[in-house]
């Protein structure tokens, strides 16, 4: 492991956000990601104000399963609506969407106070994952998107990525994710202008290859 990643790995315990590039060859974009114990609601602002895209939360294959989380496509077909949904992305990935929550706690569940609410408890039953008791904190239709990891080698996406940086930090396997976008170009955030980004802000951008390669 080199001293990049280490360094990365650290910060990601202390709570501060990691850049995470997936791959040139499938999206090409960088996700803004942090562990959800660490989503206090300067965090979710951080997030919405910087990054910009879709503020999701990332759960391990394991704890999707252990709640009983159907994917998004799956409750879709369920439902007779099979024609709403895609095989196959045009980044050559199936979809990790799953149901969209939030907290009981919360009052709208989209302010960021709501939000960062909604995304530690998520972290809170991931460590502990009980089908009954998630129901009895969330309720859905909400304001915090879930992605559940594809079981291992399905799927190569900032999902499994990020479910893999927080089992490498040693983490609860929840991570709130954001896609990075540009203003000016309303593209992606292009690689180099998020490792400017790093630079400024004191922080690391890791690469999807350099991830995968290391071992937990």
């Amino acid at each position: 492991m080199d001293h990049e990643l280490r360094a990365a790995l650290s910060d990601f315990r202390k709570g501060k956000p990691i850049l995470l590039f997936d791959s040139p060859t499938r999206e090409g974009e960088v996700d803004m990601v942090v562990s959800a114990v660490h989503a206090a609601p300067g965090m979710v602002a951080l997030a919405r104000r910087d990054a910009g895209g879709l503020i999701c939360v990332a759960l391990s294959s394991e704890a999707g399963g252990k709640l009983g989380l159907p994917y998004a496509d799956d409750i879709l077909r369920r439902a007779g609506m099979g024609g709403l949904t895609i095989r196959k992305t045009p980044y050559g990935d199936s979809t990790a969407f799953s149901a969209w929550v939030n907290s009981r706690k919360t009052f709208t569940g989209i302010t960021d106070a709501d939000r960062s609410e909604t995304i530690r408890e998520i972290a809170d039953i991931a460590v502990n994952p009980i089908k009954r008791e998630f129901a009895g904190k969330f309720y859905s239709p909400g304001h915090v998107p879930l992605l559940v990891a594809r079981p291992e080698g399905k799927r190569r996406g900032h999902t499994e990525l990020s479910i893999k940086l927080a089992k490498m930090a040693g983490m609860p396997p929840a991570v709130m994710v954001c896609e990075m976008l540009d203003s000016k170009t309303h593209g992606a955030l292009a690689l180099a202008d998020a490792g400017k980004y790093a630079k400024k802000n004191g922080l690391h951008l890791i690469c999807g290859e350099e991830l995968e390669s290391a071992e937990l």
